[in-house]
């Protein structure tokens, strides 16, 4: 069996890029890809720290990129253990707020 060869990207939300990468683009747009380019796309822990207003833009281009049997993976906090961890006072409303909003 081949094994598939994986390229990163890291995508910018506002925030400094972390790991070494091949491209670096805005997470909302993605103005440097072409469409239908991607086997898959990845946003992990992002989407909640992008504008309300902007989410299904990002969304659309996210799609945009894919390739048409090309798969989209959203990671997004866990709002239903953040409520809990509000209700059994494990965190307070800042840090419920800042977790599941990503602080907007």
């Amino acid at each position: 069996m081949r094994k598939r060869g994986v390229v990163s990207w890291v995508c910018k939300c506002g925030y400094s890029t972390i790991a070494p990468c091949s491209r670096v683009d805005d997470i909302i747009y993605l103005r440097t890809f072409e469409d239908s380019i991607a086997d898959e796309v990845r946003a992990s822990h992002c989407i909640e720290h992008i504008q309300v207003e902007l989410v299904q833009t990002a969304v659309n281009n996210w799609a945009r990129v894919l390739k048409p049997s090309g798969q989209l993976f959203i990671y997004c906090p866990d709002g239903r253990l953040i409520a809990q961890d509000l209700v059994e006072n494990r965190i307070n409303i800042r840090d419920f707020s800042y977790y599941l909003f990503g602080a907007q």
